[in-house]
């Protein structure tokens, strides 16, 4: 099979696991909102391995269709950054490597390279967010974005945000 054919059967793949994805969560029962235990204290907003496996928004979407960027760092090094809406937007999938608070990207179409050194942050200026991450070079622009310190915070202020973040492990898992 020609490297192209591979590679269209793989994006066909993708989209098939991101759409049962979606569904699975969306048929998921309500959760309750409690936290366990160890989910009652804020996390150590300093680490900055909190970059890794949360969706990051560069503002706030009060609906479906408003365009955002968003970002998310896997802990496998493969990264993706939506830009547009939950019904329509262009990905690039990236390469990182994260070394302490500096991450190197490599973005996989166009083979661009970015070295940014950030900062997670406890913030409140931009709610309901409560996490910044600081970017000491602008990554696509970008100097800030924003992200939820708990699963249920994001949940119950951009619902379809878990949504999308299991199509896109997905998808990171099939480029690998």
């Amino acid at each position: 099979m020609s490297r192209m054919r591979q590679k269209a059967v793989a994006v066909a793949l993708l989209t098939l696991v991101g759409l049962a994805a979606i569904v699975a969560l969306r048929s998921r029962p309500a959760d309750d909102g409690a936290r366990s235990t160890t989910e009652t204290t804020a996390p150590n907003a300093k680490d900055p391995r909190l970059v890794l496996g949360r969706a990051w928004f560069d503002r706030y979407p009060g609906s479906r269709s408003d365009e955002v960027d968003l970002w998310w760092f896997s802990s496998a090094g493969i990264g993706i950054h939506d830009r547009g809406s939950v019904w329509r937007s262009t990905m690039d999938f990236f390469d990182f490597e994260r070394q302490s608070s500096k991450v190197e990207l490599m973005f996989l179409h166009d083979k661009k390279k970015e070295l940014v050194r950030f900062e997670v942050v406890a913030c409140e200026d931009e709610p309901p967010f409560d996490l910044c991450l600081d970017l000491k070079e602008p990554l696509r622009g970008k100097k800030r974005l924003y992200s939820f310190a708990f699963e249920d915070e994001m949940d119950a202020h951009v619902p379809w945000a878990r949504a999308w973040r299991a199509s896109a492990e997905a998808r990171s898992r099939a480029v690998r």
